[in-house]
């Protein structure tokens, strides 16, 4: 039987620690060990200069609820993926043998960097379509929705470019 995102997270030790230092586990492997300073370049690139991207990573500084449910989105995303189940599932367990990361601002910069991917990644619908016309030429169309936000990082992933 293939364990449930929740039973994962909820299982002893995986606490709001756990799940901010899965995350980075999470992005550190996902991303080739991109730095804090390398996502945050990027996402000041993408978001529009480095004053809106400040304004969200001290939003999520200042909030541990609001920085976990990030992590949490980020990861339960990342679970749909059948394939990156035991990757989340093994940062998980990692993460609860390891001393939690005391710079909250990093936590804040890697936590708003998952949201960004999984914004732009977080495909609720996608369809493709092909159509023959009568000339004998084929158009083929894509339509692709993302998921919606509903919940308190409604407001930073709205800031946040899609795909």
């Amino acid at each position: 039987m293939t364990a449930q995102f929740i039973d994962v997270i909820t299982a002893p030790g995986a606490d709001s620690d756990t799940i901010q230092q899965a995350l980075r586990y999470y992005l550190a492997r996902r991303l080739d060990d991109m730095t804090p300073d390398e996502m945050l370049a990027e996402l000041q690139q993408v978001v529009g200069g480095p004053r809106q991207v400040d304004a969200m990573v001290q939003q999520l500084s200042a909030d541990p609820l609001l920085l976990e449910n990030a992590g949490l989105l980020v990861l339960s995303g990342a679970w749909e993926d059948s394939q990156e189940r035991p990757v989340v599932e093994e940062v998980i367990d990692d993460a609860k043998g390891k001393m939690p990361v005391i710079e909250v601002a990093i936590l804040a910069i890697v936590a708003l960097y998952g949201l960004y991917l999984w914004r732009t990644g977080g495909v609720a619908r996608s369809e493709k379509t092909a159509e023959r016309k009568a000339d004998g030429t084929v158009i083929e169309r894509e339509i692709v929705e993302y998921a919606s936000v509903d919940s308190p990082l409604t407001a930073i992933t709205k800031l946040l470019p899609t795909a």
